[in-house]
Formats: C-alpha cells, sequence, structure tokens
C-alpha cells in the first residue's frame, strides 16, 4: 500500500516523508530481488549436489537447510565422530529429539 500512500497527495504526508518512503521502498524492493537470486543459487547448488539431497531426506530439513550444513562441514571428515559434528551444528540430544520425534 505504500506507493499509493505515497500518490495520494490529499493525505498528511510531507514531500520529504513522501521522498523517503519511495526511497526506502526501492531499498526493499531490492533486497527481495538480492533475496531472489540467493534462493537461486542455493537451488542451484542443492539440485547439483547429492550430499544436499541426502540431507535434505531428514524430516524438517529442506534444500537451504542442506546446502548450509554442507557449507558449514563440507563432508565432515574433520570431526572425530558424529557426537562432533553435531555439536559444532548445535544438535545437541534435546534438539535432535525435537527434530526428528519419538
Amino acid at each position: 500500500m505504500i506507493p499509493e500512500i505515497v500518490a495520494d497527495q490529499t493525505n498528511e504526508l510531507t514531500d520529504l516523508r513522501r521522498e523517503m518512503l519511495s526511497e526506502l521502498l526501492a531499498v526493499l524492493h531490492e533486497i527481495d530481488m538480492r533475496v531472489v537470486a540467493f534462493d537461486r543459487r542455493i537451488a542451484k547448488v542443492f539440485g547439483e549436489s547429492e550430499a544436499c539431497q541426502r540431507i535434505a531426506k531428514v524430516r524438517g530439513v529442506g534444500p537451504k537447510t542442506a546446502t548450509a550444513v554442507i557449507a558449514a562441514v563440507d563432508d565432515g571428515r574433520d570431526f572425530d565422530n558424529g557426537r562432533h559434528m553435531a555439536g559444532c551444528l548445535a544438535l545437541f540430544p534435546d534438539s535432535i529429539q525435537a527434530v526428528i520425534g519419538d
């Protein structure tokens, strides 16, 4: 509704406020476009990564989370065991239980 509010010359907005709102709306639009571009890049990485797709099979894990996990831990070989990796990702028994259920 911001464009309509800015265009309405009968409301109490000053010219400065109209200008500022218009500029802020343009910034928000630019941010939205950047988010769309990043989403496309994440989807491409996800589609090309077997590891990401395997992780996404876990209930509650989607393409963004799976891609973030791979970006954070790569193949996991830097960890001594699964508990160390889970700790790095802040997945502790209670949080794992909450994710996977009983």
